[in-house]
């Protein structure tokens, strides 16, 4: 992204003006207009107190939500599949939001399956962050504060941090502390079966 311009392999972008952008990519739901939205939306709900997380996310049995995070191949998408009848909201990209003091997860629409099952619009507090470990055995530790924070830094997507103001950095640094101080986050390491849920709920 250089002088209001995005090319990427499968879309281009011009920032026109605060209310316009022109985009070329192929004119139906493709990879290069889902990869323009991720480019697009990280920088729109900034203004809102909102970020799109590289995530999987998921609700317990009491409706508050899970965040699923990890780098690529830790297996967002395969815990997803160890649902046991409860809500996925999505296994690539969800939006968390700051709203009242309160930390929430919206289903983000953008990567992943599309789920007709979910309203985009709901809204569900957070319960957890959990950074995924495959292993042979289910455990779960709580991070520190200073490790938690760079695991979600490192979760954020798509904000080219090159391009923002040190302002904005400062307010989204900001974000992060206040997230955590209301949400914890663990390190959790998990097999391919459900029995990790037992470590979400119980506790």
């Amino acid at each position: 992204f250089k002088n209001g311009i995005a090319v990427q392999r499968d879309f281009i972008a011009k920032v026109n003006d605060a209310k316009s952008i022109s985009v070329i990519c192929e004119l139906k739901l493709c990879d290069g207009f889902h990869n323009f939205m991720r480019w697009l939306l990280p920088q729109k709900l900034l203004s809102l107190n909102s970020y799109i997380m590289h995530s999987a996310c998921m609700l317990d049995h009491t409706n508050k939500a899970h965040f699923f995070l990890g780098h690529s191949g830790a297996g967002k998408t395969t815990i997803t599949s160890f649902h046991s009848g409860r809500a996925i909201l999505g296994d690539d990209m969800n939006i968390l939001t700051l709203e009242g003091g309160k930390v929430f997860a919206k289903a983000g629409a953008i990567g992943g399956a599309i789920r007709p099952e979910v309203n985009y619009e709901d809204r569900f507090e957070v319960a957890s962050f959990n950074w995924l470990v495959q292993d042979t055995h289910i455990s779960r530790a709580q991070l520190s504060q200073s490790d938690a924070k760079l695991k979600l830094i490192a979760s954020l997507t798509n904000l080219f941090w090159e391009n923002l103001e040190s302002d904005t950095v400062g307010s989204i640094f900001s974000d992060i502390h206040e997230v955590l101080s209301s949400v914890d986050c663990f390190e959790l390491r998990f097999d391919k079966s459900d029995d990790f849920w037992k470590y979400l709920e119980d506790n």
